[in-house]
């Protein structure tokens, strides 16, 4: 069965890139063809998608929360105070360029314990391309320390509409309140 497919991305190495394209293909899984030429010819117009007007008004809620980052810090120590500068808590959603900056530490020989740190990749990756953190009102939570991560694991369960009511009874029983 066809089902039309209006994009479709891969994303992960690039030394495998045409293998993968090439299996998917073989396997009947995607359908490839280039209509550059009928588009550039006028044969295949495009139709340009409506925007509702609720659409519109997220859409513009969203990018003021958003703010461009030109630098990053990896875990700046105890100096560090929450309040005076951005925070990015573990949850990223990054262009396939990541790739590229990972190759580029790595030969580069930039490591953190003997580990490829993906804050310096990101660092690379913000300085090639735009790079975005959408901000949000919440408290901060060190996620890179045990106790940070419980704690903000715990203080977004809690807030679950669905879970948040049961995940706080199972506290209160560990917590013998």
């Amino acid at each position: 069965m066809l089902v039309p497919m209006a994009r479709m991305e891969l994303i992960g190495p690039k030394n495998i890139f045409f293998d993968v394209l090439s299996l998917l293909h073989e396997a009947g899984t995607l359908h490839i063809e280039d209509l550059t030429k009928k588009i550039n010819a006028g044969e295949l117009p495009l139709e340009q998608m409506e925007v509702v007007e609720n659409q519109l008004a997220e859409q513009e809620r969203m990018e003021e929360l958003l703010i461009r980052l030109r630098s990053i810090i990896e875990k700046p120590g105890e100096s560090f105070e929450p309040d005076s500068a951005p925070g990015i808590n573990g949850r990223y959603i990054l262009t396939a360029g990541i790739f590229d900056a990972i190759e580029e530490i790595q030969r580069r020989g930039v490591r953190v314990k003997g580990e490829v740190n993906l804050t310096d990749a990101m660092v690379l990756l913000a300085e090639r391309e735009p790079f975005y953190a959408l901000t949000h009102e919440r408290p901060f939570y060190d996620s890179g320390a045990p106790a940070g991560l419980l704690a903000g694991a715990v203080a977004t369960a809690i807030h679950d509409p669905q879970q948040g009511g049961t995940i706080r009874a199972q506290l209160r029983t560990i917590l013998d309140l």
